[in-house]
């Protein structure tokens, strides 16, 4: 599953705010880009959704 794979890089770099910020960044980037382009199914959108969720919690100062 690709969202255990970004929590994992996500909880190793849990320290630099600015890269997780860069990869919030990126995955709207793959969600709206999957979206226009029709690309991914609505389960592969969800999954990317809650590792946004994540991320979120994560910046916000929130345990996941």
């Amino acid at each position: 599953m690709i969202s255990s794979d970004i929590v994992t890089l996500i909880t190793y770099n849990k320290n630099d705010e600015e890269r997780i910020i860069e990869t919030s960044n990126v995955l709207h980037e793959i969600l709206s880009g999957f979206s226009k382009a029709g690309g991914a199914t609505e389960s592969e959108q969800d999954e990317i959704k809650s590792v946004i969720g994540i991320i979120d919690k994560i910046l916000s100062g929130e345990s996941f």
